[in-house]
């Protein structure tokens, strides 16, 4: 007699004022203690053709402390021109995103060359990590803005211009507003 037993995974998102996701790399808690998720079990990375690579060379430039060498050092990259989405369930208010990049294999300007999209609207375009860096293995920081007026799910996408396009990090921090009064 022969059993067979299957198992049903849900994936269950949460929303949440702070999302800190590592690309490609191992869940790590950095010094002021935020949790940075390892993107393909936080459910949150999307794509039939994407691949994950690491280094251990040290990675500089400006944001390039010690404790996110982990993050830096590891990259999710798609060879599928446009199969590469992260999506991230919100409620509502107004979010500030930041991509962290470095390339950890190009060695010159216009070797890689890709847009980033979020919610379908360009936020980078033609952007060439070596091209801002300057060099490989030196840290690019881009951040923007997202308004949700009710829960939804922002959604990061990449679109290859040449080469692979790829990510170290994402961080989505909800901000806060803070007001000021003066009395006379």
């Amino acid at each position: 007699t022969s059993t067979s037993t299957s198992t049903s995974i849900t994936q269950t998102y949460i929303l949440s004022d702070e999302i800190y996701i590592n690309c490609g790399g191992d869940t790590f808690v950095d010094t002021k203690e935020n949790m940075w998720m390892r993107d393909d079990e936080a459910g949150v990375v999307f794509g039939t053709a994407t691949q994950a690579f690491g280094t251990d060379d040290t990675i500089t430039g400006v944001g390039a402390s010690s404790d996110l060498q982990v993050m830096l050092q590891s990259e999710r990259n798609t060879y599928d021109p446009f199969d590469m989405q992260y999506r991230f369930p919100v409620g509502s208010g107004t979010y500030n995103l930041t991509f962290y990049f470095v390339d950890l294999y190009k060695t010159k300007p216009n070797q890689r060359i890709f847009d980033v999209l979020v919610n379908g609207f360009v936020v980078l375009s033609n952007f060439d990590i070596i091209g801002e860096a300057g060099a490989q293995d030196v840290l690019v920081q881009f951040s923007t803005t997202v308004m949700s007026h009710t829960p939804q799910v922002i959604v990061v996408s990449f679109r290859q211009i040449k080469n692979r396009p790829l990510i170290n990090g994402i961080r989505v921090l909800k901000q806060t507003s803070t007001s000021t009064s003066t009395s006379t």
